[in-house]
């Protein structure tokens, strides 16, 4: 389904518009569409969060990522990372 595009005025409603693109652009609300409506949608093959991993394992975790990546040139990565230093500050 695509985006509606409506004339809307005050606060709320740029909140109801987010709300809804949000619902619709979600991996559960894109399996949900029926398929044969010319839409392809992609398969999600895994998803993963790892928290503070630490030298070796952060390199592990890479390395299998890359791996991955150059065997199926299907294969699309998304992400999000935060690079941190132990408590160093004060």
């Amino acid at each position: 389904m695509p985006h509606a595009i409506a004339r809307v005025r005050g606060p709320r409603a740029a909140l109801r518009i987010g709300a809804a693109r949000r619902k619709c652009c979600t991996p559960a609300a894109a399996q949900e569409r029926p398929s044969g409506q010319g839409v392809n949608v992609p398969e999600v093959m895994e998803e993963k969060q790892a928290l503070h991993l630490a030298g070796a394992a952060a390199v592990a975790a890479l390395e299998d990522l890359k791996a991955r990546l150059a065997r199926d040139r299907d294969l699309t990565l998304s992400l999000s990372w935060r690079l941190e230093r132990k408590g160093t500050r004060q």
